[in-house]
């Protein structure tokens, strides 16, 4: 997903997270279970929020 983003030219990435999905703190490193990536992004004026979760199986 990050690289169709960066291959827009209106896109500007406001921020990409990675953080626990029951705590919401940040990840850094190896992931080992489930987490939250929350992505915020503007399309020229309009900034687009969006939140995946991540499940390791």
């Amino acid at each position: 997903m990050l690289s169709c983003i960066i291959q827009e030219p209106l896109a500007k990435i406001d921020y990409v997270e990675v953080v626990d999905s029951e705590d919401l703190h940040s990840i850094y490193g190896e992931i080992t279970h489930t987490v939250l990536i929350p992505i915020a992004v503007y399309i020229g004026k309009t900034r687009l929020i969006d939140n995946i979760i991540y499940e390791i199986s």
